[in-house]
Protein backbone atom coordinates (compact mmCIF):
# COMPACT_ATOMS: atom_id res chain seq x y z
CA UNK A 1 0.00 0.00 0.00
CA UNK A 2 0.80 3.72 -0.42
CA UNK A 3 0.55 4.38 3.06
CA UNK A 4 2.66 1.74 4.33
CA UNK A 5 5.62 2.37 1.58
CA UNK A 6 5.28 6.22 3.11
CA UNK A 7 5.39 5.14 6.68
CA UNK A 8 8.61 2.64 6.11
CA UNK A 9 10.37 5.62 4.34
CA UNK A 10 10.45 7.70 7.53
CA UNK A 11 12.68 7.71 10.43
CA UNK A 12 11.81 5.41 13.09
CA UNK A 13 11.12 7.95 15.29
CA UNK A 14 8.56 9.34 13.07
CA UNK A 15 6.92 6.03 12.01
CA UNK A 16 6.16 5.99 15.87
CA UNK A 17 4.12 8.90 15.99
CA UNK A 18 2.31 7.90 13.00
CA UNK A 19 1.77 4.75 15.05
CA UNK A 20 0.11 6.39 18.00
CA UNK A 21 -3.37 6.45 15.83
CA UNK A 22 -3.00 2.08 15.10
CA UNK A 23 -2.26 2.01 18.96
CA UNK A 24 -4.70 4.13 20.79
CA UNK A 25 -7.56 2.63 18.41
CA UNK A 26 -6.66 -0.89 19.56
CA UNK A 27 -6.69 0.15 23.33
CA UNK A 28 -9.58 2.39 23.09
CA UNK A 29 -11.90 0.02 21.21
CA UNK A 30 -10.19 -3.36 22.74
CA UNK A 31 -10.82 -4.98 26.17
CA UNK A 32 -10.63 -2.32 29.37
CA UNK A 33 -11.64 -2.52 32.54
CA UNK A 34 -13.75 0.42 32.11
CA UNK A 35 -17.41 1.08 30.91
CA UNK A 36 -16.74 4.63 29.30
CA UNK A 37 -14.21 5.33 26.28
CA UNK A 38 -10.89 7.79 27.26
CA UNK A 39 -10.19 10.22 24.72
CA UNK A 40 -7.38 9.60 21.86
CA UNK A 41 -4.43 11.71 20.92
CA UNK A 42 -4.93 13.03 17.54
CA UNK A 43 -1.97 12.69 15.28
CA UNK A 44 0.65 15.39 16.28
CA UNK A 45 1.38 18.22 13.51
CA UNK A 46 5.22 18.67 12.57
CA UNK A 47 4.96 21.79 14.61
CA UNK A 48 3.63 19.61 17.64
CA UNK A 49 6.10 16.89 16.96
CA UNK A 50 8.38 19.37 16.91
CA UNK A 51 7.53 21.19 20.76
CA UNK A 52 7.60 17.45 21.86
CA UNK A 53 10.95 16.81 21.28
CA UNK A 54 12.27 20.42 22.43
CA UNK A 55 10.69 19.32 26.16
CA UNK A 56 7.33 21.11 25.50
CA UNK A 57 4.68 18.87 27.17
CA UNK A 58 1.58 18.92 25.27
CA UNK A 59 -2.09 19.02 26.62
CA UNK A 60 -5.58 19.33 25.76
CA UNK A 61 -9.31 19.51 28.06
CA UNK A 62 -12.51 19.34 27.42
CA UNK A 63 -15.11 19.85 29.69
CA UNK A 64 -18.84 18.74 29.60
CA UNK A 65 -20.94 19.46 32.70
CA UNK A 66 -19.03 17.69 35.72
CA UNK A 67 -16.96 15.66 33.63
CA UNK A 68 -13.30 17.01 32.35
CA UNK A 69 -11.57 14.45 29.84
CA UNK A 70 -7.93 15.33 27.91
CA UNK A 71 -4.42 13.79 26.97
CA UNK A 72 -1.17 14.88 27.44
CA UNK A 73 2.17 14.09 25.69
CA UNK A 74 5.65 14.27 26.70
CA UNK A 75 9.16 13.48 25.74
CA UNK A 76 11.23 11.53 28.11
CA UNK A 77 15.19 11.45 27.62
CA UNK A 78 15.60 8.02 29.22
CA UNK A 79 14.97 4.42 27.82
CA UNK A 80 11.47 3.06 28.39
CA UNK A 81 13.27 0.19 30.75
CA UNK A 82 13.93 3.33 33.32
CA UNK A 83 10.60 4.87 33.36
CA UNK A 84 8.23 1.99 33.71
CA UNK A 85 8.81 1.39 37.18
CA UNK A 86 8.20 4.35 38.06
CA UNK A 87 4.57 4.08 36.88
CA UNK A 88 4.17 0.88 37.80
CA UNK A 89 5.18 1.45 41.75
CA UNK A 90 1.94 3.11 42.30
CA UNK A 91 2.76 2.92 46.64
CA UNK A 92 5.41 5.20 45.53
CA UNK A 93 3.93 7.94 44.36
CA UNK A 94 4.53 9.89 46.92
CA UNK A 95 8.54 9.76 46.69
CA UNK A 96 8.49 11.93 42.99
CA UNK A 97 4.92 13.68 43.31
CA UNK A 98 4.94 16.69 45.11
CA UNK A 99 1.41 16.54 45.09
CA UNK A 100 0.74 13.17 45.70
CA UNK A 101 0.88 12.38 49.82
CA UNK A 102 0.52 9.13 51.46
CA UNK A 103 0.34 6.52 48.73
CA UNK A 104 0.10 3.21 49.93
CA UNK A 105 -0.02 -0.66 48.26
CA UNK A 106 -3.99 -1.54 49.86
CA UNK A 107 -3.57 -5.02 48.13
CA UNK A 108 -2.00 -6.92 45.43
CA UNK A 109 -4.38 -9.06 42.78
CA UNK A 110 -2.40 -10.26 40.96
CA UNK A 111 1.46 -9.67 38.94
CA UNK A 112 0.30 -7.18 37.29
CA UNK A 113 -2.30 -5.65 39.57
CA UNK A 114 -3.28 -4.19 42.53
CA UNK A 115 -4.87 -1.57 44.31
CA UNK A 116 -2.75 1.56 45.81
CA UNK A 117 -3.84 4.29 47.81
CA UNK A 118 -3.43 8.20 48.00
CA UNK A 119 -4.08 11.83 48.25
CA UNK A 120 -4.01 14.77 45.73
CA UNK A 121 -3.22 18.05 47.48
CA UNK A 122 -5.71 20.44 45.18
CA UNK A 123 -5.08 24.01 45.60
CA UNK A 124 -8.00 26.41 47.01
CA UNK A 125 -10.57 26.24 47.03
CA UNK A 126 -10.66 22.83 45.72
CA UNK A 127 -11.02 19.83 48.21
CA UNK A 128 -7.92 17.77 49.25
CA UNK A 129 -8.53 14.19 47.22
CA UNK A 130 -7.81 10.84 48.57
CA UNK A 131 -9.23 7.09 47.63
CA UNK A 132 -8.47 4.18 46.28
CA UNK A 133 -7.13 2.88 42.61
CA UNK A 134 -7.16 -0.22 41.03
CA UNK A 135 -4.16 -0.06 39.10
CA UNK A 136 -3.53 -2.61 35.94
CA UNK A 137 -0.33 -2.88 33.33
CA UNK A 138 1.09 -4.93 30.80
CA UNK A 139 3.60 -4.86 27.70
CA UNK A 140 1.97 -4.78 24.65
CA UNK A 141 3.97 -4.99 21.19
CA UNK A 142 2.73 -2.60 18.25
CA UNK A 143 5.08 -2.25 15.09
CA UNK A 144 8.01 -3.85 16.33
CA UNK A 145 8.23 -2.62 19.50
CA UNK A 146 6.88 -2.97 23.08
CA UNK A 147 4.78 -0.56 24.90
CA UNK A 148 3.73 -0.09 28.04
CA UNK A 149 0.30 0.27 29.01
CA UNK A 150 -0.64 1.44 32.63
CA UNK A 151 -4.53 1.92 33.54
CA UNK A 152 -6.07 3.18 37.09
CA UNK A 153 -9.36 3.63 38.11
CA UNK A 154 -11.35 5.03 41.07
CA UNK A 155 -12.89 2.91 43.38
CA UNK A 156 -16.20 4.10 44.49
CA UNK A 157 -17.28 4.56 47.81
CA UNK A 158 -13.26 4.40 49.40
CA UNK A 159 -12.41 8.43 49.50
CA UNK A 160 -14.04 11.80 48.74
CA UNK A 161 -14.40 11.33 44.38
CA UNK A 162 -16.77 10.72 41.63
CA UNK A 163 -15.33 9.12 39.02
CA UNK A 164 -11.29 9.33 38.29
CA UNK A 165 -10.08 6.72 35.40
CA UNK A 166 -7.09 6.86 32.56
CA UNK A 167 -4.62 5.07 31.03
CA UNK A 168 -0.57 5.74 30.35
CA UNK A 169 1.06 4.90 27.20
CA UNK A 170 4.55 4.29 27.43
CA UNK A 171 6.34 4.02 23.83
CA UNK A 172 10.61 3.84 22.94
CA UNK A 173 11.12 6.90 20.79
CA UNK A 174 13.77 7.41 18.81
CA UNK A 175 16.37 5.86 15.95
CA UNK A 176 17.37 3.47 18.77
CA UNK A 177 14.92 3.33 20.89
CA UNK A 178 16.91 5.97 23.71
CA UNK A 179 13.61 7.54 24.59
CA UNK A 180 10.41 7.52 25.42
CA UNK A 181 7.47 9.20 24.31
CA UNK A 182 4.80 9.28 27.12
CA UNK A 183 1.17 9.72 26.55
CA UNK A 184 -1.61 10.18 29.42
CA UNK A 185 -5.24 9.95 28.53
CA UNK A 186 -7.98 10.58 31.16
CA UNK A 187 -11.18 11.41 32.24
CA UNK A 188 -12.54 13.02 35.68
CA UNK A 189 -15.42 13.49 37.54
CA UNK A 190 -14.91 15.84 40.26
CA UNK A 191 -17.95 16.20 41.61
CA UNK A 192 -18.92 19.66 42.60
CA UNK A 193 -19.62 22.23 39.65
CA UNK A 194 -16.00 23.84 39.95
CA UNK A 195 -16.02 26.71 37.25
CA UNK A 196 -14.16 25.66 34.25
CA UNK A 197 -11.79 28.63 34.45
CA UNK A 198 -10.30 26.83 37.84
CA UNK A 199 -10.98 23.47 36.63
CA UNK A 200 -8.09 24.56 33.85
CA UNK A 201 -5.58 26.28 36.17
CA UNK A 202 -5.66 22.91 38.14
CA UNK A 203 -5.51 20.11 35.52
CA UNK A 204 -2.81 22.18 33.48
CA UNK A 205 -1.25 22.82 36.45
CA UNK A 206 -1.26 19.03 38.06
CA UNK A 207 -1.30 17.41 34.64
CA UNK A 208 1.88 18.15 32.94
CA UNK A 209 3.74 18.11 36.14
CA UNK A 210 3.76 14.33 36.07
CA UNK A 211 5.50 14.13 33.47
CA UNK A 212 7.91 17.05 34.48
CA UNK A 213 8.39 15.15 37.83
CA UNK A 214 8.93 11.89 36.32
CA UNK A 215 12.31 13.79 34.34
CA UNK A 216 13.48 15.17 37.30
CA UNK A 217 13.19 12.08 39.40
CA UNK A 218 15.17 10.24 36.85
CA UNK A 219 17.46 12.88 36.21
CA UNK A 220 18.15 12.60 39.92
CA UNK A 221 20.53 9.51 39.01
CA UNK A 222 21.90 11.53 36.28
CA UNK A 223 25.71 12.56 36.21
CA UNK A 224 25.23 14.81 33.50
CA UNK A 225 23.80 18.28 33.09
CA UNK A 226 21.05 19.58 32.40
CA UNK A 227 19.02 16.70 31.69
CA UNK A 228 16.98 18.09 28.73
CA UNK A 229 19.59 17.75 25.35
CA UNK A 230 19.79 18.90 21.87
CA UNK A 231 18.78 15.39 20.33
CA UNK A 232 18.46 14.52 17.17
CA UNK A 233 16.23 11.96 16.50
CA UNK A 234 15.75 11.98 12.75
Amino acid sequence: MCTDRLRNSLPWSARVLIGWGTLLAVLLFGASAFSQPLPSVPELSDEQTQKLRSGEILIELEREDDIVTGWAVALVQDPLDEVVPILARCWEYSKWQENIVDTMLVRRISDNSMVCSGKTVTPFPARDRHGHFQVEYEVRELNGARNFVYEYEYLEGTGNMEEIFGRWILTPYGNDQEHTVAQHVFSVNLGSRIPTFLIRWVLNRNVPQLAYNIRQHLGEHRTEEPYWDDHDYD
